[in-house]
């Protein structure tokens, strides 16, 4: 198994990888193509569980349709062999791949988070579009700025892998702008909503410094696409190269240097000088140099600078509008920041510059003076400055002849330090640059020549040294501002020069007004003008007639402005009117409800004194009918018993008389004669009650009962 003869994979369509980007963000810094190949492996197996994958032939289908990625089936085989005897891979009993439990949660959470922070972004953004860019559809945006990366972290893994192999078959898209990527990401965009997208997007990677999430993300998918690529190069020697680097020379670019000195404005500053401290840190075998020729450039444009500077004296007002320009070289910006912030002189902000030396050595980047220059080398460098004038014609690029000069002197000299290793790393010698037009045209060259490239970008050298290095935050977000839009500043272009003239021009007249110089100095048309005038007094002309313009264009947006503070003037006054009117209004209202409030709480008690007056009078006459009801009840019930004793007392002589006229001798005779007339006594006299007093009548059965018995007994009698 440890003598697997590896073949690189074949790349056939990068953007169907990047679909599923999260894969291969998730794999992480990998050291080897082993390590990748096993990875890949681990994600498709568990982002396809429904698949089914029983064998190579699987993934390889799987790989080809999902990643673009055509990898031999004995490469898949190997992989599958080697995690199923670390015990990863567990095969089922129906014959399919299945990963050991631990091992496919930690790939699941390693997918999850990496989906996670996607999102997190994404919403991010989308909030940020929200506030900044209201009228762009951020489904539509979205969607482009993922394009712009697709092809962003395209060019980038092919770059990067071409410097572990050289042989890598490099597609025409690595040498374009990233401004080209960006412009072609947007061609879907309406076309009255495309430079507002274009600036949502450059605004995104550009303040990836702010957002450490944002870093990350962006850190993560130019990790994945170089380990896509990586797949693509010669193993042994990309294995080779991680393993064990082999001493460089790194002649380091005036950009270069000017970045780690702080110095200059681009995005690779930060990622420069992450890199020197990196080389430092972890001891990498890589030699600074700087050649004589750079040191004195260097020295040359810091004194330029410096002098064009001191002409004029700058108000905050112009140095302000100049840290606006695109156009300004990155020296001057930094000048005008520094004054913004402590308002130091020209001089004072140069001097320590002028002992460049001195601050490089404490860098450890030492010179280097090529002692021997013969016609030979004279006749190369001259070959090579006829080449790039003719790169950069063709590009619509300009630079000052003695810039080139200094490039390809630098150029020839690692060349001829360089080897015949098949990998640009192991060649010997490199050029450090940030100039991506000097990257471009020596990579064309050489491809042409049949010679190794030899110069490469700091993000890109950053990209193969990643995996070596431990993961920092600080390292991360200085990665990801590498792929800020526009392209990177070049010194002393007509561009620069032109937008340098313009501001020195503005800085004599006395409280040139700020906005003013700011949008002349971002008028694309004006600058290009400029730059391509023949004489002083044209350009002067041009200046003066921007600036009529821009006044003649203040004058009308100040006429609309009074027009329109009068009509405001207006509609304020009637705002006032109305508002008075309507607190007038609130406080007739307020008084109203406060009377009426008054009125209903009077009312109120209005109400309830007269309830408790009429409750009051209601008992008393209620009192008063009790009292007669007793009273009548009362009478009624005497003169009833009156009426019911003398019915009695008639009933009972009645009774009487009856007896003793009446041939009743049976009751005169009996023996209890007496008892039974005075029970019929009481009798008649309970019937008298009875009849006249009728709440009396339920409890009268005792007195009429009881007569009743007596009778009985009486009549009875005894014992013979």
């Amino acid at each position: 198994m440890n003598n697997h003869q590896h073949v690189p994979a074949k790349i056939h369509n990068f953007s169907l990888a990047f679909q599923q980007m999260c894969s291969m963000v998730a794999i992480g810094q990998t050291k080897s193509q082993d390590e990748t190949l096993r990875e890949l492996v681990l994600q498709t197996l568990v982002l396809l569980p429904e698949e089914k994958i029983s064998n190579e032939r699987d993934l390889t289908k799987i790989f080809n349709t999902l990643f673009g990625l055509q990898i031999a089936d004995h490469e898949i085989k190997f992989a599958i062999e080697r995690l199923i005897s670390e015990e990863v891979i567990v095969p089922s009993g129906t014959g399919s791949l299945l990963l050991s439990e631990p091992i496919a949660k930690a790939v699941r959470v390693n997918i999850d988070t990496a989906t996670a922070l996607e999102g997190r972004v994404r919403d991010g953004w989308s909030e940020e579009l929200n506030t900044n860019y209201p009228e762009l559809s951020f489904t539509d945006s979205w969607l482009a700025l993922r394009n712009y990366l697709a092809g962003a972290f395209l060019r980038h893994g092919i770059q990067a892998v071409a410097l572990l192999d050289s042989s890598f078959e490099m597609d025409h898209i690595h040498s374009q702008s990233l401004t080209e990527l960006l412009n072609s990401a947007v061609k879907d965009i309406p076309s009255e909503l495309r430079l507002n997208t274009k600036r949502a997007i450059s605004n995104f990677v550009a303040a990836t410094g702010h957002y450490p999430e944002r870093s990350k993300y962006i850190a993560q998918l130019a990790d994945g696409a170089f380990n896509y690529f990586s797949l693509a190069t010669d193993p042994k020697v990309a294995e080779k190269i991680r393993q064990n680097l082999n001493p460089i020379t790194l002649f380091l670019d005036t950009n270069f240097l000017f970045g780690i000195l702080g110095l200059t404005i681009n995005p690779q500053v930060a990622v420069s000088e992450e890199l020197i401290r990196a080389i430092h840190q972890y001891k990498f075998p890589f030699s600074l140099k700087r050649h004589k020729k750079t040191q004195d450039e260097l020295l040359s444009t810091v004194t330029k600078y410096e002098g064009d500077l001191s002409q004029r004296h700058w108000s905050k007002n112009i140095s302000r509008a100049a840290i606006t320009s695109r156009f300004l070289s990155g020296v001057e910006v930094k000048y005008h920041q520094a004054y913004i912030e402590t308002g130091i002189d020209v001089q004072s902000f140069f001097r320590p510059y002028h002992h460049a030396d001195v601050l490089l050595n404490e860098r450890a980047i030492d010179s280097y003076d090529e002692k021997n220059i013969d016609d030979q080398s004279q006749q190369r460098i001259a070959t090579l400055i006829a080449d790039y004038e003719d790169f950069l014609k063709a590009k619509g690029r300009d630079k000052p002849y003695k810039t080139i000069d200094h490039d390809m002197t630098v150029l020839d000299v690692a060349r001829q330090l360089r080897g015949n290793a098949k990998s640009t790393l192991e060649a010997g010698a490199l050029v450090l640059t940030c100039d991506y037009s000097l990257y471009a045209f020596d990579w064309e060259i050489s491809k042409k020549q049949g010679v190794e490239p030899c110069t490469v970008l700091p993000n890109l050298l950053w990209q193969v040294l990643r995996p070596l290095i431990p993961s920092d935050e600080n390292f991360s977000q200085a990665f990801a501002q590498t792929f800020a839009i526009p392209e990177f500043r070049t010194i002393s272009s007509g561009s620069a020069a032109a937008c340098s003239k313009m501001i020195s021009i503005m800085a004599g007249y006395k409280d040139f007004p700020e906005e003013t110089a700011a949008r002349m100095l971002s008028n694309d048309i004006l600058i290009d003008q400029l730059r391509k005038a023949q004489s002083d007094e044209e350009f002067q002309s041009f200046v003066d007639a921007a600036i009529v313009n821009e006044n003649a264009q203040l004058i009308g947006e100040n006429t609309m402005l009074v027009k329109k503070y009068e009509v405001e003037k207006i509609e304020k006054n009637e705002i006032s009117r109305q508002l008075a009117d309507t607190t007038a209004m609130a406080r007739q209202q307020e008084e109203y409800i406060f009377t009426e409030k008054e009125r209903r709480v009077q009312a109120e008690k209005n109400a309830t004194q007269e309830r408790e007056e009429r409750q009051k009078a209601e008992k008393q006459a209620k009192d008063e009918k009790d009292k007669r009801t007793q009273a009548e009840e009362k009478l009624s019930l005497t003169f009833a018993i009156v009426k019911a004793v003398l019915f009695g007392v008639l009933a009972i002589s009645l009774f009487e008389l009856l007896v003793y006229k009446l041939p009743w001798s049976w009751l005169k005779t009996h023996p209890n004669s007496y008892g039974l007339q005075g029970s019929f006594g009481i009798l008649l006299l309970a019937l008298g009650f009875a009849l006249f007093i009728s709440k009396w009548r339920k409890y009268i059965w005792i007195p009429i009962v009881l007569p009743i018995g007596l009778i009985v007994l009486q009549l009875l009698g005894g014992p013979n």
